[in-house]
């Protein structure tokens, strides 16, 4: 075959995606996240306070506009 022959095939498309993928905004949006404080040992309550205020960062971060969907 020679060199950038174009093959058109929809079997091909997943390849095509992994090469140059697309996201929506909606697929990147961040995730709430919910820490049970109730399930928590006395130990990891500092650990889940300290997740919790790194995942607002990142959520502020995106809200500011920091983070771009073609990021």
């Amino acid at each position: 075959m020679p060199d950038n022959y174009e093959i058109i095939d929809s079997s091909l498309d997943d390849i095509k995606f992994v090469l140059n993928p697309t996201f929506y905004r909606a697929d990147i949006e961040p995730r709430r996240v919910v820490l049970d404080n109730d399930a928590l040992v006395a130990g990891d309550q500092g650990a889940a306070q300290e997740a919790h205020k790194r995942i607002e960062s990142l959520q502020q971060h995106n809200r500011a506009g920091d983070l771009k969907a073609e990021d």
